[in-house]
């Protein structure tokens, strides 16, 4: 969990992938005595990432185990307009075998929950947490690792593609009563 402090994303500790604290996300914090705190309490639990809040991280997760069926790795392509192997941001492999990658949007950008942003899409935003390596899934296996040279330590958090950003944009338009 220090790493995550180190770099100053707001840190809490899961279980099952589902916050471990009384408020859920609200409790993620960078201060380590706080987040030291916050684990002496909870043992064997994971680390999880706020999205949304004050970083205004947003966790896209592209989901690769069907990616002959329904296509994540070219949909994420169309939609984004960049390949993701061109656009270094930190991403690692989930237990699943999705792939989750992590942007800072423009500050309004990420008012919202969990939006599926296309078939094996799946974008998270304010109010919402993701698991980080090396934390253990339900399923035992292990998140992570980070992918080579996108790991947080080598590549700065990137800006969401502006494509990614008009499709939250037009999906929260669509969401709105009128």
């Amino acid at each position: 969990a220090k790493y995550a402090t180190d770099l100053a994303w707001p840190t809490l500790p899961v279980m099952d992938k589902l916050p471990a604290t009384e408020h859920g996300c609200y409790d993620a914090t960078t201060d380590p005595e706080a987040l030291g705190e916050l684990f002496a309490a909870r043992a064997n639990n994971g680390v999880g990432v706020r999205c949304g809040g004050a970083l205004r991280l947003v966790a896209i997760e592209i989901d690769e185990r069907n990616h002959e069926r329904c296509g994540s790795t070219a949909t994420f392509h169309r939609v984004a307009g960049v390949r993701m192997g061109d656009y270094k941001t930190p991403s690692y492999q989930t237990p699943n075998g999705s792939r989750m990658l992590c942007y800072v949007p423009a500050a309004e950008d990420c008012d919202f929950g969990e939006m599926d942003l296309a078939d094996g899409i799946t974008v998270f935003g304010d109010r919402w947490q993701v698991v980080l390596p090396p934390s253990q899934h339900p399923s035992g296996a292990q998140y992570g690792p980070w992918y080579p040279d996108l790991d947080p330590w080598t590549v700065d958090v990137a800006p969401v593609p502006m494509a990614i950003l008009e499709a939250i944009r037009s999906n929260l338009r669509r969401a709105k009563p009128r």
